[in-house]
């Protein structure tokens, strides 16, 4: 009788997931069309993952992400679909276990004229992540690279998204990436060589044409950057100083850095390092953004010391903001801005240290210092508090800011509280770019941070 019990219910195991496949921790449909039935007909988010081994980013969403215990715990709750492009690896083996080559280039084949947008080559960024609703609307989308948390993060968005209701309270220490869209699919730009990183071998011929150029290939540099091989940052961290670089003049050289923030892994900061204390002030205000735009956590300890060096007031409000990218869950980065907007008057660092606040984790101080600031005087400010609340994506203070809209009658304020207020429920951080511009008074490109669904080469990257 129990052996008749235990063959029963191996077999009802059996058949129950006879279309799935488990790969390190999430468990995948052997189709497109299979995860969109069951998504419709179960009413659950779809969420899809398109790759293109061998690059970089792709191997580590497979190696390492997908098989994080928590995203594995999110994934349960979503019908999980992968594709994957790109010719048969030398092994000859599926790079997900238990789904076939087939199965794995039919899926993207079916993404790609399903929901994925190409450039005018006919280009898709890779790797990219979709959260679809269940009826198959885009909720999110996020091209390139995340971590846990940031995808964690992405998971409890889309179910807000569907139903705030039952969403629950966001997870402890998960923010949203850099790199999101929201209702929007990503179209990479007409630039092959940022629609991807390369693969090792692509990145050695590349390596070879820029040394060929003399270090002075622009197109080129933004290839290496753009490359998440550990090689491609060791170059770029060797050849940014070499004497050949600095001899294409600093406009290259801060141009280069530039490309660091736009388009480089997290990971580059190490190369930005070395360059924080420039004797040049363009240099040190490109490396400044980049260090904003990337936001590791591992640069902290830079960025505070290159803050205290920093003997150009103007450039002081710059490393302020990547004080608190790089900063957001370390309480004496709190402190130390909350203390600075203490005792600042001029309006313009102010704008920028009230924007900075937008970058740190949740905390009454931080919420009460931009809810006062919504009340303030100078119109700058309130709109540049409601920008930092746009920022934050702390749900905590939609409440604040949907009042001072409320009460307030100045129009052209209003514009500028309706954007922010449309990323604050749920929209694209691109709508407040103007708003912030205006505020801060700095042109400088942060493409990475105001991300948006046409990508285009950043100036850095033109050209040669």
């Amino acid at each position: 009788m129990l052996v008749a019990m235990i063959w029963s219910t191996l077999l009802l195991v059996c058949a129950s997931s006879a279309a799935e496949h488990a790969s390190a921790g999430i468990v995948w449909e052997a189709s497109f069309e299979r995860a969109a039935e069951r998504a419709a007909s179960e009413k659950r988010i779809l969420f899809a993952a398109v790759l293109e081994p061998p690059e970089a980013r792709s191997r580590a969403f497979l190696g390492d992400l997908y098989g994080d215990r928590a995203i594995g715990r999110w994934s349960e709750d979503t019908v999980n679909v992968i594709g994957i492009s790109g010719a048969l690896g030398k092994t000859g083996k599926s790079p997900v276990k238990g789904l076939a080559w087939d199965e794995l280039r039919r899926a993207e084949a079916d993404l790609r004229t399903a929901h994925l947008s190409e450039n005018d080559d006919g280009h898709v960024a890779t790797p990219q992540h979709l959260w679809l609703d269940p009826v198959g609307e885009v909720l999110l989308c996020v091209p390139y690279e995340m971590t846990a948390e940031e995808m964690i993060w992405c998971f409890h968005e889309a179910q807000r998204l569907v139903d705030p209701a039952a969403s629950g309270p966001r997870p402890e220490g998960a923010h949203p990436p850099r790199r999101l869209l929201v209702r929007e699919v990503y179209t990479p730009p007409n630039e092959a060589m940022l629609v991807r990183g390369r693969t090792p071998d692509e990145l050695d011929a590349q390596i070879e044409s820029v040394r060929a150029s003399f270090g002075l290939g622009r197109r080129g540099w933004a290839a290496i950057l753009f490359t998440a091989e550990k090689e491609a940052a060791a170059y770029s961290e060797r050849e940014l100083g070499s004497g050949v670089t600095r001899w294409g003049g600093g406009e290259l050289q801060a141009g280069i850095v530039r490309a660091i923030g736009l388009l480089a892994p997290r990971e580059n900061w190490k190369v930005l390092g070395r360059f924080a204390n420039d004797r040049s002030g363009e240099v040190r205000r490109e490396v400044a953004v980049a260090f904003e735009q990337l936001g590791a956590p591992s640069a902290l300890k830079v960025v505070r010391k290159a803050l205290a060096d920093e003997d150009d007031e103007a450039l002081e409000p710059l490393w302020w903001r990547a004080l608190a990218a790089t900063g957001r869950a370390d309480k004496r980065t709190r402190g130390t801005l909350l203390k600075l907007l203490g005792k600042e008057d001029d309006v313009r660092r102010r704008a920028h240290l009230l924007f900075a606040l937008g970058y740190l984790a949740a905390d009454d101080g931080v919420r009460e210092a931009l809810t006062s600031a919504l009340a303030a005087e100078i119109p700058d400010e309130r709109i540049v508090a409601a920008c930092a609340m746009a920022l934050s994506r702390d749900l905590a203070l939609l409440g604040p800011l949907e009042t001072a809209r409320e009460r307030s009658e100045d129009e052209a304020l209003n514009e500028h509280f309706d954007r922010a207020l449309e990323v604050l429920r749920g929209g694209s951080l691109y709508r407040i770019e103007e708003s912030v511009r205006k505020v801060c008074g700095d042109g400088l490109e942060r493409q990475r941070l105001f991300f948006r669904a046409r990508g285009e080469a950043p100036r850095g990257a033109r050209g040669r």
